[in-house]
């Protein structure tokens, strides 16, 4: 997705398999609210 940071970029297949945010936060080592937040932009730029 051009304009997609590597890190939002790499939940695509975790999303496609379904994890939970806290799931997401421990494959990518990072906080449930960092997770959250990531997700807040990549929906909106999808929207966008």
């Amino acid at each position: 997705m051009p304009g997609t940071t590597d890190r939002r970029a790499r939940f695509s297949p975790l999303l496609a398999d379904g994890l939970v945010n806290k799931q997401t936060a421990a494959r990518l080592g990072i906080s449930t609210n960092k997770v959250k937040t990531h997700l807040d932009l990549l929906f909106d730029k999808l929207a966008g």
